[in-house]
């Protein structure tokens, strides 16, 4: 592997990581706010929710989160640690509202015919009621003194990147140092999966794949194609292993909703088995997708 701090790269590349991440939070900020006009405009007007606006936001947060987490790592003079924590809390309902929502369409898959059922009706309107609620505190949290400070708080960091030590540094070794990172900690989640292939460390290999993804996103353009394939094939791995974490959650919850309701437990019983039958099919799956990963992987880089 090649020095990622050569003195040779450092002189070649004039650009400095506070211009660079300038850039991104300048771009986060737009969609950030293109996300949040929609939303508030189908607030204003009573219209109905658009699960498409709340995905942008979520979205939004969570990329410059994992993004700020990862360029942090590398170098400690970033200081991000509390606009990092801001962009989780204002994040979190969103998430939770997203979670609700893969929920009620995985359920109405589950049910199928029995949709229509006493049981099946009732199973629905505790799904409805919990996507309601996680709305309602989604919406409080746009509406919230914190999201609002979170917002300047973003904007403000910006402005102080220019007084930052890391200002000084070379774009490129940088980059090359974050990918690096963010590759060896994906590597480890892997290994993990592969011994004991557990709910719980696919999740973990997922979160690892996604914030591969999005350093490897940040630095497409810097870095050219071959970064570019390889966000590409980070985004097809962390897909499925979302859609094996999804199953998992709809199967607990589905269980815990016979627990609650022992006149449903026929059916739960029924149900959350199809389920952790397509989580465990899911799951028997992920190699292929990391086996591309490591194929696309830039050389030259990790």
């Amino acid at each position: 592997m090649t020095d990622l701090t050569s003195p040779r790269e450092v002189t070649v590349d004039p650009e400095n990581v506070g211009t660079f991440l300038k850039l991104i939070l300048r771009g986060a900020s737009s969609e950030i706010a293109a996300a949040d006009a929609v939303v508030r405009r189908s607030q204003q007007h009573g219209t109905a929710h658009d699960p498409e606006s709340i995905r942008k936001l979520r979205l939004s947060f969570r990329r410059l989160l994992y993004r700020l987490e990862m360029m942090s790592d590398v170098e400690e003079s970033l200081s991000s640690q509390d606009l990092v924590r801001g962009l989780d809390e204002v994040g979190k309902p969103l998430g939770e509202l997203r979670d609700a929502e893969i929920l009620a369409t995985l359920v109405i898959k589950a049910l199928g015919d029995r949709i229509g059922s006493p049981e099946g009706r009732q199973l629905m309107a505790m799904v409805t009621e919990l996507r309601r609620t996680k709305q309602l505190s989604a919406d409080a949290m746009i509406n919230s003194t914190m999201y609002q400070d979170v917002i300047r708080a973003t904007t403000g960091y910006r402005d102080s990147i220019a007084t930052l030590e890391a200002s000084t540094l070379s774009i490129r070794p940088f980059a090359h140092r974050v990918m690096y990172l963010s590759w060896r900690r994906l590597r480890k989640a892997a290994k993990r999966a592969k011994r004991n292939g557990s709910d719980d460390n696919l999740h973990q290999l997922r979160i690892a794949a996604k914030r591969s993804m999005y350093s490897a996103q940040a630095f497409e353009e810097l870095l050219g194609t071959p970064t570019q394939r390889f966000a590409s094939r980070l985004g097809l791995l962390q897909r499925h292993l979302g859609g094996q974490h999804d199953h998992v959650v709809t199967c607990a919850w589905i269980e815990k909703a016979g627990e609650d309701h022992p006149s449903l437990r026929h059916l739960t019983k029924t149900l959350s088995a199809k389920e952790r039958k397509r989580a465990d099919r899911s799951a028997n799956k992920w190699t292929g997708r990391w086996k591309a990963v490591r194929k696309a992987r830039p050389g030259d880089l990790l």
